[in-house]
C-alpha cells in the first residue's frame, strides 16, 4: 500500500488492508546543564538587571525548539571555572568557545557560528601595539581564554597578566596596571561601551595571525548533543542569524582598526593573516553548507 501523505509520516498497514498515516514521533527532549559565562559580552554575559544576554545566548535560544533541548542554566561564572566544571562532567554545554588541544580532551565542538578577529588594545598615544616591542612589559589577557595559550607560547618574554574577563582587563589597561591587552575585537568594543569610554580613548591593532571561530562546546562523546545542535544550526534561517549578528556586533570593519601584522615575530608560524581576508570581512559566520 502506498501512503500519499505530503508530510513525513509513518505508515501502518492495518488488518483490514487500509493504510493509516500517523506523525513520526519527535526526538525525546534532552535536558542539559548549560554553563553561563559571567562577562564575555557581547557573546554571553549577565547584564546589570541580572538577565543572561548576548549573541551566543540568542542563537542558542533560537536553536532549542528544533534541537529538542531544554537547559538548566548555571550560575554565571568565569570561563576558567566553567571549563573546570565541564572537564569534571558537571556541565554538558558551553557557548562562545574556540576549540583548543586542551579543551579537545573533554569537549567536542560544533562548526563555528561566528568568526571575529583578535586585537591588541592600548591607550591612545601609548605605542604602536606591536607585541614584540612589549618584551618585559605587563599585558592583560583573559584567564583560560583560547588566546592566552597562543600569546604565552609566541610571546614568552611578555609579563602576561591573566584576568577573569575582558572587562577587568580593560579596567586594568585604563588604570595603568598594564600597558596593553589582547582580546577579540567585539569583546573590547562591548567592554568599552560598558565602561563608557570614548572611542578615541583606545587604539586597536589587528592581525595577530589569530581569530576567534566561536562554537558550542558539548560533553566529549555525546554525539547525540552535537547532531541536534548541528541540524538546528543548519536549519536556522540566514535572515534570522544575520539579524542576531547585527543586534550585537558593532558596525564597521577593519577600517576602524590599524592593521599592522606581527610579521617580524610570527614569520613562518603558518597562521592565516586577518589582513589577507580583507577589511570588509570583519564579522563572518560559517556553516558547512556555506556562508551567505
Amino acid at each position: 500500500m502506498k501512503c500519499n501523505c505530503r508530510e513525513r509520516r509513518t505508515c501502518l498497514a492495518l488488518l483490514l488492508g487500509t493504510v493509516a498515516c500517523v506523525p513520526a514521533r519527535p526526538p525525546r527532549e534532552l535536558e542539559l546543564r548549560f554553563g553561563v559565562e559571567r562577562d564575555y559580552g557581547p557573546f554571553v554575559f549577565r547584564d546589570t538587571d541580572g538577565a543572561v544576554k548576548g549573541l551566543s545566548v540568542d542563537i542558542l535560544r533560537a536553536l532549542l525548539p528544533a534541537a529538542h533541548l531544554r537547559l538548566r542554566w548555571s550560575e554565571p561564572r568565569a570561563l576558567s571555572e566553567l571549563l573546570q566544571l565541564a572537564e569534571a562532567g558537571q556541565i554538558e554545554l558551553l557557548s562562545s568557545l574556540r576549540p583548543t588541544p586542551e579543551r579537545d580532551s573533554y569537549l567536542d565542538f560544533t562548526a563555528p557560528y561566528v568568526v571575529v578577529p583578535a586585537v591588541v588594545a592600548l591607550r591612545s598615544g601609548q605605542g604602536d601595539g606591536q607585541l614584540w616591542r612589549l618584551t618585559g612589559r605587563r599585558v592583560a589577557v583573559g584567564r583560560g581564554y583560547a588566546i592566552e595559550a597562543f600569546v604565552r607560547r609566541h610571546y614568552p618574554r611578555i609579563e602576561w597578566q591573566a584576568y577573569p574577563d575582558d572587562g577587568l582587563s580593560l579596567q586594568a589597561l585604563m588604570s595603568g596596571q598594564v600597558e596593553a591587552l589582547v582580546a577579540d575585537l567585539a569583546s573590547v568594543e562591548h567592554a568599552r561601551r560598558r565602561l563608557r569610554l570614548q572611542p578615541g580613548a583606545l587604539q586597536l591593532v589587528a592581525d595577530l595571525g589569530y581569530s576567534y571561530p566561536l562554537s558550542f562546546g558539548y560533553a566529549k562523546g555525546r554525539a547525540d548533543i552535537g547532531e541536534r545542535l548541528e541540524q538546528a544550526l543548519d536549519a536556522l534561517p540566514h535572515t534570522q542569524l544575520r539579524a542576531i549578528l547585527a543586534r550585537w556586533l558593532p558596525k564597521g570593519g577593519l577600517d576602524q582598526v590599524a592593521v599592522q601584522p606581527e610579521r617580524e615575530h610570527l614569520r613562518g608560524v603558518g597562521l592565516a593573516s586577518l589582513a589577507a581576508a580583507g577589511a570588509g570581512a570583519l564579522w563572518t559566520w560559517h556553516r558547512r553548507r556555506g556562508a551567505a
